[in-house]
């Protein structure tokens, strides 16, 4: 097992990485329940059911669609190869050539990575630590990592600063960090400054030292809310369940939305509830927004991880289910089996494990000389229709079930090779 030693406030959990992963209830590959929840074989107990008017969630409505029109933003794009170039389009994270693309550690393998995470407290951030730590462990037995250094911040920007300074004090090589707020950028400069790389993924700092890997999350943002205006006819009342405001994923996913909304003027956002990635969070707020909007709810915009908090919210209160998207937590994908008419889709734009494994593969990449050419690496996010999804689901399955599908290769090691100068197997294979 993994050895994990947790010390005073500011202080470091110390990873010895030496056997699996640390096995935790929310883990992506696990397919029990995490949340309470209705068990469902064949049929579901839920309390309400989508509009019996829906058709289907494949089927496109007569509104007009909207369009993307968001431009590449420039920078160091077109020297990359041409196929992951569309990827940039209406990107909003920093595309200049990265100041690590010359990059060669102190010393050589095995190396120390500081982890200076921001919140541990729902199933993606479980999900995400775990995917660290796989790959961690993949690298420890090959002979080029010896410790992963995990700080947790608990949503407080002055002690995440104060942890980052900590972990290069403790010798780490490259620090890796999630979800990051704008507060961070001072953190990211005290780091480049001492020269150690900075790698943020789901999400991004505005520092030229920060090297980011996400998704384009303003373009599914937009996705997301164009499917959900299409469903809903292209007019009625929208409600928008976003996730930490100022956390540069969420206002990257807010920004989407609001371009894909200013092109169906007859969809109202009668609220925006923040459910802070957190499904109970979200299942209350919901809960009290609808307690006090009695109109009725034509489609709904959520990000993960909130979805099942947002459903149960709705049917404990006897709502019908709107339109609504999902982000990969299985227990609405439960749902969605057992009731093929409700209008919805998966939108897969951060699942944890692979979120996490993929960025310790670019922290391997830049700890070997590799040469990041461009500050921030990208791509366009998968969705899935019910046939995909289906496919993945256990045949009994959880509607309260928070933990995750993940797509698989989300992060391959063939596409990151693309944002990199020297690119090779970084197992040496």
């Amino acid at each position: 097992m993994l050895k994990k030693i947790m010390f005073a406030a500011l202080a470091v959990v110390i990873i010895g990485i030496v056997a699996a992963g640390c096995g935790s209830s929310s883990s992506s590959s696990s397919s029990s329940a995490t949340a309470s929840g209705t068990e469902s074989e064949g049929s579901s107990g839920s309390e309400s059911s989508p509009s019996e008017e829906s058709s289907s969630s494949e089927e496109a409505e007569s509104a007009g669609e909207a369009e993307f029109n968001a431009k590449s933003p420039g920078g160091v794009i077109s020297s990359l190869p041409k196929e992951v170039q569309p990827a940039y389009d209406g990107f909003d994270a920093g595309v200049e050539e990265s100041p690590w693309v010359n990059f060669k550690p102190k010393h050589g393998p095995p190396w120390t990575v500081g982890y200076a995470s921001g919140y541990a407290g729902n199933s993606w951030r479980a999900g995400t630590l775990e995917g660290l730590e796989r790959a961690a462990e993949k690298y420890e037995k090959a002979g080029l990592i010896n410790k992963l250094l995990v700080t947790q911040a608990n949503l407080n920007d002055t002690v995440q600063i104060e942890q980052v300074h900590q972990l290069i004090d403790q010798g780490a090589d490259v620090l890796v960090t999630c979800c990051a707020s704008a507060a961070l950028k001072q953190a990211a400069e005290y780091a480049g400054q001492h020269g150690v790389p900075v790698v943020t993924y789901s999400g991004y700092i505005d520092s030229k030292y920060s090297l980011n890997q996400y998704p384009n999350y303003l373009k599914i943002g937009f996705d997301m809310a164009n499917f959900i205006a299409q469903q809903m006819g292209g007019e009625g009342n929208l409600l928008y369940v976003n996730g930490i405001p100022g956390a540069a994923s969420n206002t990257s996913v807010d920004k989407g939305v609001e371009q894909a909304l200013e092109q169906y003027p007859d969809v109202k956002v009668v609220g925006t509830v923040s459910g802070e990635w957190t499904d109970q969070i979200a299942k209350t707020k919901v809960l009290q927004f609808l307690a006090t909007h009695p109109e009725e709810i034509n489609g709904v915009v959520v990000q993960p991880a909130e979805e099942v908090g947002t459903m149960q919210a709705f049917l404990q209160s006897g709502r019908p289910l709107p339109p609504m998207t999902q982000g990969g937590e299985k227990g609405t994908a439960c749902y969605w089996r057992e009731h093929p008419d409700w209008k919805t889709r998966v939108f897969n734009l951060w699942p944890p494990g692979e979120e996490g494994e993929g960025a310790m593969d670019t922290v391997i990449k830049v700890l070997q000389g590799q040469g990041p050419k461009i500050e921030s690496i990208t791509k366009i996010a998968p969705s899935s229709g019910l046939e995909e999804v289906e496919k993945e689901l256990e045949p009994k399955c959880d509607e309260g079930d928070t933990t995750w599908f993940e797509p698989g290769n989300f992060w391959s090691e063939e596409y990151l090779d693309n944002f990199f100068e020297h690119p090779k197997p970084v197992l040496g294979g």
